[in-house]
């Protein structure tokens, strides 16, 4: 019942993150479609996820 809760609870840390994404208050300006911007904030999180999975499989 609780995994789906801790997978969300994760993504959203990573993109808190500093050394990550490092979003927080005032980091997007954006008058309306606040929908918008956390998809877009996602769709960059998922890029950095899969640029570095890209990077740990070349590596190996």
């Amino acid at each position: 019942m609780y995994a789906p809760r801790s997978a969300v609870e994760a993504v959203f840390g990573n993109i808190k993150n500093r050394g990550t994404e490092d979003v927080r208050r005032g980091y997007m300006q954006v008058t309306g479609l606040p929908l918008v911007t956390l998809a877009v904030t996602a769709v960059c999180c998922n890029i950095r996820i899969v640029e570095k999975h890209a990077r740990v499989r070349t590596a190996a």
